[in-house]
């Protein structure tokens, strides 16, 4: 969207057309709402607006539920371990 360049006249905040965006991520399952997950896009989208705008953020339900030491848990296609 940046390197477009697309003009963008009212904005108090940029000249140009930016774009933020707000991701969460979860396996299927019975424990979250489709409202839990949607809440939690629309937080990390007002960290990325927080953040300056023109970025993403990610929140991986999975790492926000107490999981055990040992069980794998897969973030931006990395294996990570739970170190609680």
């Amino acid at each position: 969207i940046r390197s477009l360049a697309i003009p963008h006249i009212n904005s108090q905040v940029s000249f140009h057309l930016t774009l933020s965006a707000g991701l969460a991520t979860v396996i299927p399952n019975h424990i979250f709402s489709i409202e839990q997950i949607i809440t939690a896009a629309d937080k990390v989208l007002y960290q990325a607006k927080a953040a300056g705008r023109d970025c993403f953020k990610h929140n991986n339900l999975l790492l926000d539920m107490q999981t055990p030491r040992n069980l794998p848990v897969f973030r931006n296609k990395i294996l990570i371990r739970e170190l609680n």
